[in-house]
């Protein structure tokens, strides 16, 4: 279960965008779908991420996780493949060092744990 959260947005690159633009500063949004393995059917899970100026708000929410905390990352690429290898590392677009969720210099894809009661 660890696992699936994990990568959970590793299908980010294949999801579409939505962009709006009506005179207003442009809004881009994106929701990316987390699957029970073997039951594409079954949503556990659900994210929003919602771009506007260089803000990104995620919401979402997550059902079947074992108590505790939960590494929540997106990953450079949206492929699965080798036990989901192939998703690369942390998206790290700038190039910088590891860090915790509020430091200036980090990993911008690494966000740090979940906590599930």
């Amino acid at each position: 279960m660890l696992r699936r959260m994990l990568f959970i947005l590793t299908i980010l690159g294949a999801i579409q965008l939505s962009v709006l633009d009506e005179g207003r500063p442009r809004v881009l949004r994106a929701r990316a779908f987390m699957f029970a393995k073997g039951n594409p059917r079954n949503v556990i899970g659900l994210i929003d991420l919602k771009q506007w100026r260089n803000l990104v708000e995620i919401r979402g929410f997550v059902k079947g996780l074992k108590p505790g905390l939960h590494g929540f990352h997106i990953h450079e690429k949206g492929l699965l493949g080798k036990e989901c290898a192939d998703a690369g590392g942390h998206y790290n677009p700038f190039n910088m060092t590891h860090g915790a969720p509020y430091d200036c210099i980090r990993h911008v894809g690494d966000l740090g744990n979940i906590f599930i009661p």
